[in-house]
């Protein structure tokens, strides 16, 4: 399908599922994610071939650090496709494990090719914490992150961040491209099962998770199949409405 230019923002097309409280105090979470091949409807296929545009498919889980009195931090977990900040992809998916302290990029990706058409685990926990030894004294904390698939968990690297803990967690799939991201090569991707543990409760199961959707596109939507169960679609009518309820457990 054709798909018009664009620029900046304009480029980009975000769905989110914002995941309800309790997510003060987290040390570990994971989700499951299922990722698909393009189906070769247009010239773009996301692989930093010549004939593709700047191009990135993203499906990640956000969590926005307890740092908020010093710096202004997040981390985004989960399988890239194409080009980024934290580099190049090419045709294959594979797990970043990045974020950003006050807008200045951190963290980085593995090396190892994701597969596809199979169900993925991505958990990330944390593996250690403290305190800059100088004033301000600022707290820091570094996460594992690791993927299960195939019946073997492998560890694929590990970032560090301003805070100590997980303040708000939101699942997210995000495409951009330079050539316009309302028509994309992107199919169908899944995602199921987030879990969280927390200082107060250990594992736990978000309660709910609601849609937002970047204004970009009208043409993406969340459809639920069951559960926490989901799917994120593209170039189809939108069937779950901006800041409407996804699932309820």
């Amino acid at each position: 399908m054709a798909s018009s230019a664009c620029s900046g923002s304009a480029c980009y097309q975000s769905d989110r599922l914002i995941l309800s409280h309790p997510t003060v105090g987290l040390y570990a979470s994971e989700y499951w994610v299922r990722l698909g091949t393009p189906q070769t409807n247009e010239q773009n296929k996301c692989d930093s071939t010549a004939e593709s545009s700047g191009c990135l498919w993203f499906y990640a889980m956000q969590h926005e650090m307890d740092s908020g009195s010093y710096s202004d931090s997040a981390l985004h977990i989960g399988p890239q496709r194409g080009s980024s900040v934290a580099g190049d992809t090419g045709n294959q998916w594979r797990m970043n494990f990045d974020g950003y302290i006050d807008g200045v990029h951190i963290g980085g990706q593995s090396s190892v090719n994701l597969p596809t058409e199979t169900w993925i685990r991505v958990r990330t926990w944390r593996l250690s914490y403290g305190y800059d030894p100088a004033p301000t004294y600022a707290p820091w904390s570094t996460w594992g992150v690791w993927a299960m698939y195939g019946g073997s968990d492998r560890l694929l690297g590990s970032v560090t961040i301003d805070g100590h803990l997980f303040s708000s967690s939101m699942l997210f799939s995000e495409v951009y491209e330079a050539n316009g991201p309302c028509a994309t090569d992107l199919v169908i991707g899944s995602l199921n099962n987030p879990r969280f543990w927390n200082t107060s409760i250990s594992q736990g199961l978000y309660s709910s998770a609601t849609a937002e959707y970047e204004a970009t596109c009208k043409n993406t939507t969340w459809e639920k199949i069951s559960g926490d169960y989901v799917h994120d679609k593209r170039e189809v009518k939108r069937i779950i409405r901006h800041g409407q309820i996804v699932w309820q457990q």
